[in-house]
Parts: C-alpha cells; structure tokens; sequence
C-alpha cells in the first residue's frame, strides 16, 4: 500500500474512534481552532472517498470550507467493506491522484514550452488567420483589454 492510501486509511479509523484531531500537527500545540481542524479533516476525508459519487462537488467543498455549508460526515465505515478490498479502495484512490498530477504537470510543461514570452506584456492581442472566398489567406486582430 502506498504511504498516501495507508495515512488517508488511518485517518478514517481515528475518524470512526473519535481521534481524528491526532491528525493535527503537535508543533501547532493549542494554538489552532478544534472546530476548524475538525471540519478541514472531516472534508478532508470526504474529499478522498473511495467512490467518486460519495465525494462532494468542488463547489461544495469550497462552501464547506468556508463554513457556508455544514461538512457532512464522511461516509465509509469499517463496517460497509471488508478490510482488503478497504485498501485497495484507497491504493486505487492514490494511484489516481498521482496520475492525475503526473499528467497535468506534463501538460502544463508543454504548455510553457510551447508560449513564448518575448518582452515585456502592455496588453495582449489575439491574431487569427483564415481564408477569405477567393483562397486568399487573411489574417485579423483582436485586442482583448
């Protein structure tokens, strides 16, 4: 199991024990809101679901975080999957993150390649060309401002 589907695994069983606050970092002390950890951890946990459908939408969490909403509780149990299929759930999860991140990075870095930036930007111009009825190439440009 990879170290991110382990500590995701282990924060569900603090969670179900009642000790999901032993996820805060103990360099923090008493210097943090309890009711504020605990909904972080809590969206934390729905956010990671194991089941797409469970996880809330990326406006709800965002409202969730801003305490517009209230964070429900997470819903995957011990009791509603075995041990073994639990983990894989979670490894499934992880490798899919990873994956995710891998691709966008990479998308991202030829996408930065593939810009140039030449000097310095005062506004910026969007050129297109296409074919007038005679074949002619024309080209146009709009400011965007």
């Amino acid at each position: 199991m990879s170290e991110i589907a382990e500590m995701i695994f282990n924060a569900y069983v603090l969670q179900e024990q009642g000790n999901l606050l032993e996820l805060v970092d103990p360099r923090l002390g008493s210097n943090y809101s309890e009711e504020e950890a605990r909904r972080m951890l809590n969206l934390a946990l729905l956010c990671t679901n194991p089941s797409p459908s469970l996880r809330p939408s990326m406006s709800s969490a965002v409202k969730m975080m801003e305490g517009q909403i209230p964070v429900q509780a997470p819903v995957v149990k011990r009791g509603t999957m075995n041990e073994e299929a639990r983990f894989k759930a979670f490894e499934l999860l992880s490798q899919d993150s990873q994956t995710r991140v891998s691709n966008i990075s990479q998308t991202s870095s030829h996408v930065q390649k593939s810009i140039s930036m030449d000097g310095p930007w005062m506004d910026s111009e969007i050129s297109t060309q296409s074919m007038d009825e005679e074949g002619k190439l024309m080209k146009s440009r709009t400011r965007d401002c």
